[in-house]
């Protein structure tokens, strides 16, 4: 019982930035400028934080598993880097959207 909540926290965690990337996305901006550039900082944010992700399920292909350390899984590893910069990033541009929404 306690190793499923454990996997469904793993996976909420894990699944909250690039569906909240998607989701400020649609916070409005004044400045036309201003939003096109947040909303692509955000999209690249979620873009890197799959990027190792992607990389190990393209990479396994097409007999490979993309778990296996000994392939393209190995670059699973970096999470331990991407996870907290792009966190990190992920609420700075939080909290620019938050400030510059219109009011």
């Amino acid at each position: 019982m306690q190793h499923s909540v454990q996997l469904i926290i793993m996976i909420a965690l894990f699944f909250i930035l690039p569906v909240s990337s998607l989701f400020l996305c649609f916070i409005r901006d004044s400045n036309l400028l201003r939003k096109v550039i947040m909303n692509l900082l955000l999209i690249l944010n979620g873009l890197f934080f799959l990027w190792p992700l992607i990389y190990a399920y393209l990479g396994s292909r097409p007999n490979g598993k993309m778990w296996d350390e000994s392939g393209s899984g190995a670059i699973l590893w970096f999470y331990f880097y991407v996870f907290p910069i792009s966190v990190i990033v992920q609420f700075i541009l939080l909290v620019l959207k938050l400030k510059f929404r219109r009011t």
